[in-house]
């Protein structure tokens, strides 16, 4: 009995230090996004000749659109589409548009999730399971356990380097 409590505390000690993201596992790399938009519906927008195209369950994909309107980790509604000619990102909140490596999005399951270009695609990871906003820490676990997770991935790894500056950024003004 006495080792069954030391085992338990250990593993319960192991979970809760290795991160919210770490203990959850999702990242991978895909050509689409799966997303919630400003209505707060489960949509798809897939990487398609240069746009984006978007479909909800059970309906047929739009033709492609330079930009997609989405829900951000705030819980705002903002636009994103690709600028070619930076490489990046371009995120409008209504008020302006900001040049960004990574898309910070709501998912499906409500979590907050990031995605980076990576060719035809994305690569995407959950970065906090809930609706509070990611800590720093959750940021650092995340791109700590993309790292360990998938080292030989470019998408990954670009995905990894903007978290952990973020999350020295975010450190920085608390």
């Amino acid at each position: 009995m006495k080792y069954s409590s030391v085992a338990l505390g250990v593993a319960l000690a192991t979970a809760f230090s290795t991160g919210a993201v770490a203990d959850s596992g999702l990242a991978y790399e895909e050509n689409k996004l799966n997303y919630r938009n400003c209505q707060d519906e489960n949509v798809t927008a897939r990487w398609y000749s240069g746009g984006f195209s978007v479909s909800r369950a059970g309906a047929s994909p739009t033709d492609p659109a330079p930009a997609v309107a989405f829900k951000s980790w705030d819980g705002k509604c903002q636009t994103f589409f690709w600028d070619e000619a930076k490489a990046q990102f371009a995120v409008d909140d209504g008020a302006e548009t900001q040049s960004s490596e990574i898309l910070k999005y709501v998912a499906w399951d409500g979590g907050k999730w990031a995605a980076a270009r990576t060719g035809g695609g994305f690569y995407v990871s959950r970065v906090s399971k809930d609706s509070t906003q990611p800590s720093p820490d959750d940021l650092s676990n995340a791109a700590k356990w993309l790292r360990r997770k998938d080292p030989e991935n470019f998408g990954a790894i670009a995905l990894a380097n903007v978290l952990s500056k973020e999350a020295e950024g975010a450190e920085r003004t608390e």
